[in-house]
């Protein structure tokens, strides 16, 4: 079937704050028709968005704020600038998670799909799992490392356990 590979091809991903065409990708799917254009939604399809623009980074969130958001133990998040970023679908549900900080889910399904600041913040920042293709976005750096729980060991891609 077009578009399915052996796991380990090479392929183009975001990694380091630019697209890497031939990097090694451990995924097993790869859409022949993957563009630049970023997209993504929640669960039951009530919410779609989309970015026109590059990725400022991909990160790793270790604090108790996202883990509790998220129901995971820790959340990787893709930052975008706000004002390439638009809601092409239904309404993102805000919650007010603690000062300047709101949580953005579908209230139908209830998906994780965003954390911002205010409303004047440059930046959204959208979970990993809210992606379309999100393979190719490979988390570059760690996050409130501080808060990490004591069991989840981490590899960066390097090999470099976190």
């Amino acid at each position: 079937m077009a578009g399915r590979t052996a796991a380990g091809e090479r392929r183009r991903v975001y990694r380091s704050g630019r697209w890497c065409e031939g990097c090694w990708s451990l995924s097993t799917w790869v859409n022949p028709y993957m563009t630049d254009r970023i997209e993504g939604g929640c669960l039951c399809g009530a919410v779609r968005f989309a970015v026109t623009g590059e990725p400022l980074n991909v990160a790793w969130c270790h604090c108790e704020s996202c883990r509790r958001h998220s129901g995971a133990p820790v959340s990787v998040f893709l930052a975008v600038r706000r004002g390439e970023f638009e809601v092409s679908k239904g309404e993102i549900t805000r919650y007010n998670s603690s000062p300047a900080r709101w949580r953005g889910f579908c209230s139908r399904c209830g998906s994780t799909l965003t954390c911002e600041g205010n409303a004047n913040s440059p930046e959204v920042h959208l979970h990993i799992g809210s992606i379309d293709n999100a393979a190719r976005f490979v988390p570059t750096r760690h996050i409130f490392p501080e808060e990490r729980l004591p069991w989840l060991h981490l590899t960066d891609g390097s090999g470099t356990a976190n």
